[in-house]
């Protein structure tokens, strides 16, 4: 086996395992919570339309 595969295989310390996970959230943190943004967004635009048009009441005009 390849070192790089070995070391893959080896136990963390915290100390280690808490770089990686900074390592990851500093990389990923911001693309994935822009997305979430958006994807809420999206979600409440279309909940917003559904409501419109499940109420509306036509006004009479006199």
């Amino acid at each position: 086996m390849p070192d790089s595969t070995l070391r893959l295989c080896e136990q963390l310390s915290p100390y280690q395992a808490q770089r990686i996970l900074d390592f990851f959230i500093k990389s990923l943190g911001p693309p994935l919570y822009n997305q979430a943004i958006a994807d809420a967004r999206a979600f409440m635009s279309q909940k917003l339309d559904d409501l419109d048009a499940e109420f509306y009441q036509p006004e009479d005009k006199e």
